[in-house]
């Protein structure tokens, strides 16, 4: 047991110092040349997955979700004072696998009124977030509306 919690403890220590830069807000990715056209829908556990997310970086594309939670232990480390950060899973998935959502502050009022299992349209595209030499992403949304009812 003891061995794991060390391994846990310094692979924690080892993103660290990466993480915390992520306090200072950071332009927008440029687009991927890989983008599809603005608007277009796209699986959000496709653009999620580390193989095709890099391919969204910085894009104007949309993509349904279901809401978890309007707080995030993550928003130390990706957020800053102007924006929110908040989670959200794939609609095809289980309770259990959620990812990061970064939102600026002023655009984000509606996420505070929503309630878990809400379906929700997100616009934006991935923003690459460097953690101790692996390349991870989060979703940047730009807007937030509620999914249409099936």
């Amino acid at each position: 047991m003891k061995i794991r919690f060390v391994s846990v403890l310094v692979a924690v220590l080892a993103i660290a110092p990466s993480a915390c830069a992520g306090g200072s807000r950071k332009a927008p990715a440029a687009p991927s040349s890989t983008c599809p056209a603005a608007g277009s829908e796209v699986s959000f556990g496709k653009m999620m997955n580390p193989t095709f997310s890099g391919e969204y970086e910085g894009c104007s594309i949309r993509t349904t979700v279901k809401f978890w939670s309007a707080t995030s232990m993550m928003a130390a480390n990706i957020g800053d004072a102007e924006s929110v950060v908040f989670e959200v899973s794939d609609p095809n998935v289980g309770e259990g696998s959620y990812e990061y959502v970064k939102m600026a502050k002023a655009s984000a009022a509606a996420i505070f009124g929503l309630k878990k299992g809400d379906a929700i349209v997100l616009t934006g595209g991935t923003h690459a977030w460097p953690t101790g030499g692996a390349k991870t992403h989060y979703f940047e949304a730009s807007a937030v509306a509620p999914a249409a009812a099936p």
